[in-house]
């Protein structure tokens, strides 16, 4: 029976001792390790500069204010295809309901909500729509084209390789800054 009482402490110590280790940041092929964000926004930037002139798409560079009080260019291009000539804007902590479809520059859809729309709250998705859906007004249409430091980075996810550059054709068709429930 001590040694029962004495197998249990030691147990939980070497789990932990082994989760600690095994959480260090420089893991053998970990893609993070030697990202460098400033050249796959260049990369990206080209990609993104070609598919908008190719598409003739009329796009802006949505900007963000920095600690300075400054606007800084994302990299992240919102066209409003369908404007609706709301005045409602999201937050990064708005409730919102969209339909979607996401794909590639190469036309490959990856995720489409078909006439299905989704609820979330907008803080809880990619940052490349957190701030793409702050340019797109409570009933718009719109494409959001997301450089991949803003989407999955290095890593991807399921059908998105890592650093690839994602578009999404969006209705944004509720905007609430309450509870989910109003939507």
């Amino acid at each position: 029976m001590k040694l029962r009482g004495l197998l249990t402490p030691l147990f939980f110590t070497l789990l932990t001792v082994g989760i600690f280790t095994s959480c260090k940041k420089d893991t053998p092929n970990n893609p993070w390790d030697d990202y460098d964000l400033e050249e796959q926004l260049k990369i990206d930037a080209k990609i993104i500069e070609d598919y908008i002139a190719e598409n003739d798409i009329d796009a802006e560079n949505v900007a963000v204010e920095n600690s300075e009080g400054e606007a800084v260019e994302t990299g992240i291009y919102v066209a409003v295809t369908d404007s609706s000539h709301s005045e409602v804007y999201p937050n990064s902590d708005s409730l919102v309901e969209v339909k979607y479809k996401g794909y590639f520059t190469n036309g490959d859809v990856f995720e489409d909500t078909g006439d299905e729309s989704i609820k979330f709250l907008l803080g809880q998705v990619i940052v490349g729509w957190r701030i793409g859906f702050t340019a797109v007004a409570e009933g718009d249409k719109a494409t959001i084209i997301i450089p991949s430091p803003y989407a999955y980075g290095p890593v991807g996810a399921g059908p998105i390789g890592p650093n690839e550059v994602i578009i999404f054709d969006v209705e944004l068709i509720k905007v609430s800054n309450g509870n989910i429930s109003d939507l």
